[in-house]
């Protein structure tokens, strides 16, 4: 494991195109040198007790394409503004990185279109912004561990390769405000996101019957939903679900019959646990 500062002498790196130095115990800044690293792709400095101010020498790497600077000790405060016009960076990774406020939106015209983007674990507020929905090529998108209200804008219908959305530990609750005058639900066209594999929006408020349009997310292998507010049945259309390797609906106002089938009957019982209302396999036998 490596420890001290990063020195400044990795400016001299010229040919270097990857830095991975996650998981170490670094310390002190990022050397402003790095911003000499022309040929750069990849950086990854995650998890370690990188320390603030963050050089904007960074914003000199031209052909950086995925930068990863979670878990440090960087206060961030916001999202630098110059990382928006680096043109080439498509992979965002800024979790824990203290950042306030709400997710500011020239992310949205990034000379590169963003691919990846990671801002869970800060101190986000506000709404969920519509324009994200314009993020035609983004394929992951972590927003977990924040205080985000409102709930999931109807754009995201039109980003068609998403393949991982988090949202958990949000405030997603409603009414949220008259300013938006939205109800806290997840709406029925998520059902159109076809290509997602990774669904979470746990520990949030939210209510309302589950969305059957969820049964045409069939490439869907991990969906976590526990404690909100859901009410009804679980619909019966969750049984084409069937590469869903992971489900986790507990603690939730479900009420009714559990699908009778794979792979709704495959999951053990912590997956529907809290819903005094369900019954059948793997819980106690229905009475009706």
């Amino acid at each position: 494991m490596l420890e001290g500062e990063i020195p400044s002498s990795f400016g001299k790196l010229l040919s270097v195109t990857e830095i991975y130095l996650s998981g170490n115990r670094l310390s002190g800044g990022i050397p402003k040198s790095i911003g000499k690293l022309s040929l750069l792709l990849h950086l990854s400095i995650s998890n370690n007790p990188i320390e603030s101010p963050l050089p904007s020498e960074i914003s000199s790497l031209k052909n950086l394409q995925t930068l990863d600077l979670s878990n440090n000790h960087l206060n961030l405060l916001t999202v630098p503004k110059w990382l928006g016009g680096m043109p080439s960076l498509s992979r965002i990774f800024l979790a824990g990185s203290g950042i306030k406020g709400e997710i500011p939106e020239f992310l949205r015209t990034t000379p590169s279109p963003i691919l990846e983007l990671d801002l869970s674990a800060n101190h986000l507020t506000g709404s969920i912004p519509t324009w994200l929905g314009s993020l035609s090529m983004l394929y992951s998108l972590n927003l977990s561990r924040n205080a985000l209200v409102s709930t999931l804008p109807d754009s995201f219908t039109k980003l068609q390769d998403l393949g991982v959305l988090d949202l958990h530990s949000n405030q997603l609750s409603g009414p949220v405000s008259k300013i938006f005058n939205i109800e806290s639900r997840l709406p029925s066209s998520i059902g159109k996101l076809e290509a997602m594999k990774i669904l979470g929006v746990s520990y949030n408020g939210l209510g309302f019957n589950l969305p059957g349009s969820l049964a045409n997310v069939s490439s869907l292998e991990t969906l976590k939903l526990q404690e909100n507010k859901f009410t009804g049945e679980i619909p019966t259309g969750f049984l084409k679900l069937r590469n869903l390797k992971e489900l986790d609906i507990s603690d939730n106002l479900l009420v009714g019959r559990i699908p009778v089938g794979k792979p709704m009957s495959d999951f053990p019982k912590s997956s529907y646990s809290g819903n005094k209302g369900l019954c059948g396999k793997p819980l106690f036998p229905c009475k009706f």
